[in-house]
């Protein structure tokens, strides 16, 4: 009954070292498989980093160039609400435009739904503009309206609505 018992033990380790020898089979393909999916991911990393470098790049000049460009142009959120004037916006109006509605400062330019690219006239400081409208968006997943005004007369030869809160003086 000894022996017996004995040689039982001895199967059961048996079997238990079996087991144990598969299973560290196991974790060593895991730990390998995990390693090589760690080793794609930060490639990927890698280049979404990258991307967001190039990304950044692009902005920071895109806004640049914004800013630089003889034409006043305000980048108005999908709220209504005054998100960006380049430096020549911000020239025109001698006022702090951002955080402003759009409808107050340029009224009449922002009253219902507009199409993706629609115009109209307005008078800033006493002098006519024309302004382009372009809704963003189309091509990118960007959201909100573009506005671009161009200068187009002393502003008595056009009927257009005068801008809004600034207090802004003639040029």
């Amino acid at each position: 009954d000894l022996l017996r018992g004995h040689i039982a033990d001895a199967f059961r380790l048996k079997e238990i070292s079996d087991e144990n020898q598969r299973l560290n089979l196991e974790l060593r393909t895991a730990i390998h498989d995990l390693a090589t999916a760690n080793r794609k991911l930060e490639v990927l990393l890698q280049k979404q980093q990258k991307q967001i470098h190039v990304n950044e790049v692009s902005l920071h000049v895109a806004r640049e160039l914004l800013q630089t460009i003889p034409v006043p142009v305000l980048g108005v959120d999908d709220d209504g609400m005054i998100a960006f004037v380049n430096a020549a916006a911000d020239a025109l109006f001698k006022c702090g435009l951002l955080g402003n509605v759009a409808q107050g400062v340029l009224p009449g330019l922002f009253e219902g739904p507009r199409p993706s690219a629609s115009a109209g006239n307005v008078i800033i400081c006493d002098r006519a503009y024309h302004a382009t409208i372009h809704s963003m968006g189309e091509q990118s997943s960007s959201r909100g309206t573009l506005v671009m005004l161009a200068a187009i007369g002393d502003g008595h030869e056009i009927s257009a609505p005068r801008s809004g809160p600034c207090k802004t003086e003639p040029n």
